[in-house]
């Protein structure tokens, strides 16, 4: 991805049913280091991340928010 970044290449990482892994990782701290990934990637100006998952979960990027910092 830094790669793509100094080339001014556009990288968009699509994480489609998003809720399974919410699912899978109960614990927050099991998806602490997932987290930190998607905030090391949203540092990267070429890189977008989309998330999508079903309404009953959206409570989660709250959680995803505070975790790591960022406005979605």
């Amino acid at each position: 991805m830094r790669q793509n970044e100094q080339s001014q290449l556009l990288t968009v990482l699509i994480f489609d049913q998003f809720e399974e892994f919410l699912f899978d990782h109960k614990d927050p701290a099991s998806r602490r280091e997932f987290y930190e990934f998607l905030r090391q990637c949203l540092a990267i100006p070429y890189v977008k991340v989309i998330l999508s998952l079903r309404e009953d979960y959206i409570y989660y990027l709250l959680e995803l928010n505070r975790t790591i910092n960022c406005t979605f």
